[in-house]
């Protein structure tokens, strides 16, 4: 027993070892780490609560008093942004969330029992699959109504059926070994197998692209508030902003150019973490 703890714990100083090595990998890390402390400690680095307005300072460029300039209303940008990291990262992560739980789910189900129950399930998901995410997207928040929370849903629901084909496929390729057998052979119960033997050993694709659909999401979710069926104002979610930022590009373009630049960042350190990640767990670039 021993001997397995500490070849686990090699092997985990390994993935780290390999992972630090990459630098992009690294600042991409960085970048998400500091964006949820940022988001976490919202009300000590905002300068002015995000909804304040201020009417004598409308539309101003940066100053000393506030480095990103006002909008329209006198609110300031810095402000906004700081607080948004709190509205945007939410729907990212609790929608990639949701949607990983439901997807590994039914695909897990679908990849250990086989059979009838995984031919409905894939041809289920042919049939949802064929329809762009973005347009599920759309329509499902469409039909629940804007808001945080109904986008949250939708994203998690629209994402759900590609964690379900890559839990499927991960979960078929373990079915069979050996130390599956054994544990059918004493008369495991099927969930106590998938949980402790055949995703556990399938997991680290599914954690890739985990981390990489954070920044998917990220996106999706500022898509779908720019067009006005995500987060509604006065919520200073980064999508949101630009939407309300769109209508004064002559004016100020710099109203638009933060909400937008910060959406770029976030989704390139995803990317990249995402990235190394997957890089740092493939056993070939181990030496």
């Amino acid at each position: 027993m021993k001997k397995r703890t500490r070849h686990g714990n090699s092997h985990f100083r390994d993935i780290v070892h390999q992972l630090f090595k990459n630098r992009l990998a690294v600042a991409g890390l960085v970048i998400i780490i500091l964006t949820l402390l940022i988001a976490v400690f919202a009300p000590v680095l905002a300068p002015y609560d995000y909804a304040l307005q201020d009417y004598t300072a409308l539309l101003q460029g940066p100053s000393m008093a506030h480095p990103m300039g006002t909008d329209n209303l006198g609110r300031d940008t810095l402000s906004r942004i700081i607080y948004g990291a709190r509205f945007s990262l939410m729907i990212s992560y609790l929608s990639v969330f949701g949607s990983a739980v439901i997807g590994i789910t039914f695909g897990s189900i679908a990849g250990y029992f086989g059979g009838a129950i995984d031919n409905i399930l894939m041809r289920f998901l042919d049939v949802y699959q064929s329809i762009p995410v973005m347009i599920v997207s759309v329509a499902l928040a469409t039909a629940l109504g804007p808001g945080i929370f109904n986008t949250t849903i939708a994203l998690a629901i629209s994402v759900s059926p590609f964690f379900a084909r890559m839990a499927r496929a991960q979960v078929l390729t373990v079915r069979e070994m050996e130390y599956i057998e054994a544990a059918q052979v004493i008369n495991g119960k099927s969930w106590y197998i998938i949980l402790r033997h055949a995703l556990p050993n399938a997991f680290a694709p599914l954690l890739v692209n985990i981390t990489m659909s954070f920044g998917a999401s990220l996106l999706t979710a500022a898509t779908l508030s720019f067009v006005g069926l995500g987060a509604q104002p006065p919520s200073p979610e980064w999508g949101a902003m630009l939407s309300f930022a769109r209508g004064f590009i002559r004016e100020d373009p710099l109203l638009i150019v933060w909400p937008g630049l910060t959406i770029m960042i976030n989704v390139l350190a995803f990317n990249l973490f995402g990235d190394g990640l997957r890089d740092a767990l493939d056993p070939r670039q181990q030496k």
